[in-house]
Order: C-alpha cells, then structure tokens, then sequence
C-alpha cells in the first residue's frame, strides 16, 4: 500500500508540474515536451535492444553453466564398467 500512496503523489506532483509550466508559456512548454519525447523516442530501441541483449547473456550464461557441470566420476563411469544391459552383466 505504500507504494500505491508513493506512486500516487508522484503522479500528482508531475501534474502540478504540468499545469504550473504550462499554464506559464503553453507554447513553450508543449515545444519542450516534444522535443523530450523526440529524444526519448529515438532512444528507446536502443534501450530495448541493449535490455534484450543483457537479458540474453544472462540467460546464455546460466544454461552454460548449468550444462557444463560434470564430475570426474561420471565422465569416467562408461570407460570402465559395461552398461548393466549388456551380455556380461546379465
């Protein structure tokens, strides 16, 4: 719940932001938000792509190192005693 309180007043003081800036010079205002969101828009597939790539990484790198984990003992089990199915166990 404290976080709905927190996200709520964060929310209404970019709103009194808002209307204080662009109550001031409206033109202004709207000029600089789009230019923000201009910005903001050319940079958001790089965001998203270098997030994907991370992401990606971090996965390959788990699965590496779970699929590489083998003791000494079973690499060598095959080597030196037959499978239980063959003629010699049965």
């Amino acid at each position: 719940m404290d976080y709905c309180i927190k996200e709520v007043i964060f929310h209404l003081d970019r709103a009194k932001h808002i209307l204080e800036e662009g109550l001031k010079d409206p033109e202004l205002y709207k000029r600089e938000s789009q230019q923000s969101y201009e910005v903001m828009a050319k940079a958001f597939p790089f965001m998203l792509l270098f997030s994907q790539l991370q992401a990606s990484d971090d996965h390959q790198s788990l699965s590496g190192s779970l699929g590489t984990v083998s003791s000494d003992e079973d690499s060598y089990a095959s080597e030196e005693q037959p499978h239980p199915s063959t003629p010699e166990q049965i």
